[in-house]
Order: structure tokens, then sequence, then C-alpha cells
């Protein structure tokens, strides 16, 4: 469900308790990835009892000029060279060795260096280290090529495959199984070696499979859905949501997943049907594909497309077990770290848009030592890079109806949350931080208690 950087549900610790210092050792970055739009550090140090959850970091260009990268006021543009970035997975052990991942750069060509400072939960940072970042090679067909697109990658359209592995012409993605699910939700798997899905093109057919005319004004019988998920090592998977009286008139979906080469797959289609629910033990798909009985949901399992279902209590327990632990009188005060799989709280009706419903979500356990007249909660943080909901409930509680406060987007604009709260007694709490998108994202978290 989360990945925080303090814990999370898929065994992290139950917050950090270590005795080491504060301290950046080593610092690398090298562009990655299949469009070369990534940046990877790779972060070596040590971290104090306060923990460590995130990485500033200052862009610059070959001259040591800025270069703009990061959304600094949460309205979907670049506005400032100097930010946060989350580390991809908890830190755990007083000496460590972590990435942080930035991506998509859209202006990464110019990117040729960067300082790098570490961040405690006390908001404290090491000195700053220069590091110059490391470009990626693009190969030219028949290349030797890095399969995993770290150290090089292959021009679009074409694939790193074969023993050994080279630059090889692409081919056509397949789709390997489409679910039209009640609600309505079309799900789309399949293999793509380019790992370049580009465009999922459905087409809506009523039972004889005539075609059924979605939006009048336009007269469209389909749609063109752009690929929100990156395919990765030769596989791909969507999810698209059609407007809720569409499975009324649509009784069946022609899938098409088309590569950004324009070469198209062979078309599926699927029927109209439920979700096909699996019971305690029993290995789901977080993606949907295979769902879980009533009160389970999909928890961790063999691989990231394969989990086991667990009771829902008993996810809920464990995530709260685990995250990351703020403790305004020790001066723990700031954690971030990434969101990401099963839903397993949703935001209270009362405020939030209703469609945001099992969005992934993550969690930090707040301890107050004593009672507070103000409490301040937000993620206006340089770390939050998604559309967040926040809310607050008694400590891991099951139903989110005992809130004692939530806020979908703040009032300094942008898609970041706060809100405040008076006279709070002492205790434990948990805070959510819910993704408004399936995607997921990002977050920074920050509390002050007065």
């Amino acid at each position: 469900m989360t990945n925080t950087s303090g814990g999370n549900g898929n065994g992290g610790s139950a917050g950090f308790q270590g005795t080491g210092v504060l301290s950046l050792t080593k610092v690398e970055a090298h562009v990655i990835g299949r469009l070369g739009e990534t940046v990877r550090f790779t972060v070596s140090g040590t971290q104090p009892d306060a923990g460590v959850h995130s990485i500033a970091v200052s862009f610059e260009d070959a001259s040591g000029a800025p270069v703009k990268v990061f959304d600094a006021t949460w309205d979907g543009s670049a506005s400032s060279a100097d930010g946060r970035v989350a580390f991809d997975a908890p830190v755990k052990d007083v000496s460590f060795s972590a990435t942080a991942t930035m991506q998509p750069i859209a202006n990464i060509a110019k990117l040729a260096q960067a300082k790098v400072r570490l961040i405690d939960g006390r908001d404290q940072m090491t000195d700053a280290e220069e590091v110059e970042i490391v470009p990626q090679k693009e190969l030219a067909l028949g290349d030797a090529c890095d399969p995993t697109n770290v150290d090089d990658r292959c021009e679009v359209g074409q694939s790193c495959s074969g023993k050994p592995s080279v630059c090889t012409d692409g081919v056509a993605p397949a789709i390997v199984e489409v679910k039209y699910i009640h609600g309505p939700v079309i799900l789309t798997r399949g293999t793509d070696a380019d790992d370049d899905v580009s465009i999922v093109h459905v087409e809506f057919l009523d039972a004889n499979n005539k075609p059924v005319i979605i939006d009048t004004d336009l007269q469209l019988s389909s749609f063109d859905y752009p690929a929100r998920n990156r395919p990765a090592g030769g596989e791909f998977w969507e999810q698209e949501l059609p407007a809720a009286p569409v499975e009324k008139a649509v009784s069946r979906v022609r899938v098409t997943a088309v590569d950004s080469l324009g070469h198209e797959s062979t078309p599926t289609t699927a029927n109209l049907s439920n979700v096909t629910r699996a019971g305690e033990g029993i290995t789901c798909d977080p993606r949907g594909f295979v769902a879980c009985i009533q009160d389970y949901v999909c928890g961790p399992g063999t691989s990231p497309t394969a989990g086991k279902c667990v009771k829902l209590k008993t996810a809920r327990t464990t995530e709260c077990g685990s995250d990351a632990k703020l403790d305004p009188a020790k001066g723990i005060t700031v954690a971030a770290g990434r969101i990401d799989g099963v839903s397993l709280w949703d935001p209270p009706a009362e405020c939030s848009n209703p469609e945001n419903v099992d969005f992934p979500e993550a969690s930090v356990s707040l301890h107050l030592a004593n009672p507070v007249s103000t409490l301040s909660v937000s993620t206006q943080r340089p770390e939050t890079n998604v559309d967040t909901v926040l809310y607050m409930m008694p400590a891991c509680a099951s139903d989110t109806s005992t809130s004692l406060a939530c806020n979908d987007d703040g009032t300094d604009g942008g898609y970041a949350s706060s809100f405040v709260l008076n006279d709070v007694p002492a205790g434990d709490y948990t805070i959510v931080i819910e993704s408004a998108q399936r995607a997921g994202g990002s977050f920074g978290l920050i509390v002050s208690a007065q």
C-alpha cells in the first residue's frame, strides 16, 4: 500500500530507532530509463534516530547555471532548480546505501551536475556534495545493449533483446488479457519488447458487435486512451475508466494496443463481467485482474503483480506498525516517501471527490506526548509531486468516518493539502496521504505542534 521512508506495509521496520549521526558519505547520479528521461541518485551515508526520508537537490547545467526541473508551486509546471526527491524505499539501517529516482524530466539534456544534501526527520541537512550527472548512451541498431536501460538504451521503437543482448527492430505489442468489469473498468495487459506502448484504442460494442456511440457530440464509438503506466521489462498494463453510463449500453469492448511507431496488436474482445475474486491466501493481482473477496485486500506476494489476499484489518495493522513515526516533542516533524500499491482506506466522503476511492495512499504515525493547542499538518513540501488528499484518524482506525480532519488541496493553491486542528489530546494518531490519481507518486509531510 505504501512505501514511506521509515517503514511500509511490505515489511518496513516500526520506525527507525538507530544511534547514528546524519552524514552523507557518497552520492552518484545517472540518467537511466527506456526514454532517458529519469535521473537516479545513489546515496550512501548514516542516519540519526530521526531517520532519513529524502535528498535535497539543486540541478545545474555545464556552466553552473540553475536548471528548472521541480514543480515548486504544485501547479504542474517546472519552476525551480531546487527541490527534494524521496527515497525509493525505506532506509532501515544506521549505515545505508539507497536510491532516489526522479522522473520524467522534460529538459534532462541540459543537466550536467547537481548539489545534493541528505535530510533527516528533524529537517536538518548535511553539507552539499557536488555530483556529475552521468549521461546515458543512446545506441544504434545492432549495438550491444543493457536490457535494464541503465548504462545505455536503444532508440525508441527498438528493443534490447537476444543473448547477448543487442538493439533489434521493434515489433508490435501483443495483448495477453483484457477485462471489461462492472464499474466500468477496462483492464489490459500484454507484452511489448520495445517498451513503447503509447495508446490503448478501445471500441465500444453492443451484444451484436455493433458500434455504440458513447459521445453524442462527436459521434464517437471508439476512443484512444494515452498509455499512463510506463511499460517495463517487456510488459505493459493499462486501466481505463469510462463514464458510469457506458456499461448500460456497451456489452463488450474491443481493445488494440498501439506503440510509438504505430505498430498495432491483434484486437482483443472482452464481454462485460464481474471481477474475479480470490479468497484468503489465494494469489491475486493488485492491478485488479484478480481481486479479493469482501474485507480482504491484495497484499504483498511473490511479485509486484502476484500478491496474496489478506484480511483488510490485518493489512491496516501491519501498515500502521511499520510506517514512519513523527514525534514533535522530540523534534521529529517531517517524513517523505512513495505512494503506491493497493488502497487500505478511502477519504471521508465530505472532504473529497466521491470518485477518489480505491486510490493508493501512504500513512505516517504521529505521537503527541502532551496535549497541543494547535496542530498543523501539510503536504506542502518539495517532495510532493502528486495531487493529495490528507486526513488524520485516531491510531490506525478502521473507519475513516472517525477522521478528525481532512483536506483536499490546501488554501495556498496547487494540489498539496493541509489542515489545522485545535486542542488535540495527547495520544497516537494516523495521518493518511491519499493520492488523487491511481498512478500514485511521492509525498512530503510536515507537522507543527504548539
